[in-house]
């Protein structure tokens, strides 16, 4: 009875012994103190420094580094100017007034002359208004660097405060939008017209509006788009039991000519 008591004993899981008592204890404050140091040191970086690192992990070329650093640029100096001391204080509720920052920015915050380089007297972020287009990539950035910094691996926020913010409207469906693939019945008729007054005074007249009309009569007939006419072959138009598709018994399509 005894050696099973001591046999039961022995047969703990794994680690019982650091889950419970001063073992488990000290274990426990061990991994607290790394994660707070970690997080200590992430939040001691400036926030030129986040910019920088997000730029090498992100930025396959200089060209986009070039533009990612002007975009958050743009969001520090946002930040500052209601009053923020970083970046990574960004409030969800502020996302709107961030997005007509971009869109008509103070005139402190657009540069006098395009030649000031960076961190030079009479720098700023803006060379003027940015375009729809512009105001929208910067709002992608930003929401990328903001989910970044909430990685766990970064660590320099506990989450990002603009995660489930759209940055574009919802896209409607072409049907939705009023587009049509097929045009309507009474307009057919104009368009064959329209094909038979093409000129055909010479054989590559004759031919280029034959082809016309074969194209036309394929999409109509098929419904397929441009993209799936033009990288189609004969081969693959013909039903399955035309010559085309036969075979010689061998498995082996027959030549065509």
């Amino acid at each position: 009875m005894g050696g099973n008591r001591r046999g039961s004993s022995s047969l703990a899981a794994p680690g019982a012994s650091l889950r419970s008592g001063a073992a488990g204890a000290a274990v426990v404050e061990v991994l607290e103190e790394e994660a707070s140091l970690e997080s200590a040191k992430a939040e001691a970086k400036k926030d030129s420094d986040l910019i920088e690192q997000f730029v090498r992990e992100r930025c396959p070329s200089e060209h986009t580094a070039a533009n990612y650093r002007a975009s958050l640029r743009r969001l520090g100096w946002f930040c500052k100017s209601v009053g923020l001391q970083s970046v990574r204080q960004l409030l969800r509720d502020q996302w709107a007034e961030y997005r007509a920052y971009l869109r008509d920015p103070p005139a402190e915050h657009i540069m006098a002359h395009r030649s000031v380089r960076y961190g030079a007297p009479g720098w700023a972020p803006f060379r003027g208004p940015l375009s729809e287009r512009s105001a929208k990539q910067s709002e992608i950035i930003a929401k990328v660097f903001y989910g970044w910094m909430a990685d766990p691996a970064v660590g320099a926020i506990a989450h990002s405060p603009v995660a489930t913010i759209r940055t574009h409207a919802v896209r409607r469906s072409a049907t939705e939008a009023g587009v049509h693939r097929f045009l309507p019945g009474p307009v057919w008729p104009y368009i064959d017209q329209a094909l038979l007054q093409w000129p055909a005074d010479t054989l590559y007249q004759q031919r280029s509006r034959a082809r016309a009309q074969w194209v036309i009569a394929l999409a109509v007939g098929t419904g397929l788009r441009a993209s799936e006419v033009s990288s189609k072959r004969l081969s693959t138009l013909c039903p399955p039991h035309h010559p085309q598709n036969s075979t010689d018994g061998s498995g082996t399509k027959a030549p065509s000519y």
